[in-house]
């Protein structure tokens, strides 16, 4: 049996970089991964791709079976919904790539890159595949998956509490992409230069917002969590906030979260990017 476990992308910074070629296109940009995960395991004799025991995503699964020459499906475990800014869409590609890469005994990388190659062509992601795949706070510098892009895993100075919130809102990534001006991802251009500069997380989270906050909807996040002095930083991607938290002020925002009933979850910073796990003989 497999299982993969796979941490969730959000990106506070995204410049889109186009070709002709989907492997070469995508952004450049920076996001964190979530130690919450989605956890996915094979399903044979059927190539679909089921989403907490929906089934979605169906051209693709399509593309993913033809590719490999296989009949494989994957069932992807997610405590988020597609559209909500989580990276979900990347989640489920790279979870029916590799498995079926798995099953046809073909390259590991490549399923990276096969993933990466249907965002771009369906437009559902520019550069998550290759943030997953490392894990932790990225930095991405040159557009294209793994092998092909350039990425930067940078560590992180401190010890970060986060509270992960996904507010009533969804957005289909192309849609998203359409209404933002060039001159704002100039904007994002020279901020994602200040990052890059100093690979500090906080100048990171006060970069994301600033970003951020000529796309999305700020004025949804409750006044109370904009005004506690327990909020390091936080920004919002679609409907994912991203909130960095003092440890003693967990309870304060948590209560206001459940007050809004808003869903919340508690993290971290994912230590780890994709991971794979065979019990018994891989197949």
């Amino acid at each position: 049996m497999i299982k993969l476990t796979i941490p969730h992308h959000v990106s506070g910074l995204w410049i889109p970089v186009l070709s002709s070629n989907p492997l070469f296109s995508g952004s450049i940009g920076a996001g964190i991964n979530l130690s919450v995960s989605s956890v996915a395991l094979p399903v044979e004799d059927e190539c679909t791709i089921r989403l907490n025991n929906q089934k979605v995503f169906h051209e693709q699964a399509k593309d993913v079976c033809e590719f490999y020459k296989t009949k494989v499906g994957v069932t992807v475990e997610s405590p988020f919904n597609l559209g909500k800014g989580f990276a979900l869409s990347s989640t489920l590609l790279i979870a029916h790539t590799l498995v079926n890469s798995i099953y046809a005994g073909s390259s590991l990388l490549n399923a990276f890159q096969k993933a990466h190659e249907l965002e771009v062509v369906r437009g559902t992601g520019l550069g998550d595949v290759i943030s997953q795949y490392y894990g932790g706070f990225v930095i991405r510098t040159r557009p294209g998956p793994p092998g092909i892009g350039e990425a930067f895993k940078i560590p992180v100075k401190y010890r970060v509490k986060l509270i992960v919130s996904s507010l009533p809102y969804s957005e289909p990534t192309g849609k998203m992409l359409e209404r933002i001006p060039l001159s704002h991802y100039e904007k994002g251009l020279s901020l994602l230069k200040k990052v890059a500069s100093s690979e500090d997380l906080m100048d990171y989270f006060n970069a994301a917002k600033e970003y951020t906050q000529g796309i999305f909807d700020y004025s949804s996040i409750p006044a109370e969590i904009l005004r506690s002095p327990g909020v390091v930083g936080l920004y919002l991607k679609k409907s994912a906030l991203i909130i960095w938290v003092e440890k003693d002020h967990v309870t304060e925002i948590t209560d206001i979260l459940s007050r809004r009933q808003l869903f919340f979850m508690e993290s971290e910073i994912s230590r780890t990017g994709v991971e794979i796990e065979y019990s018994g003989k891989p197949p």
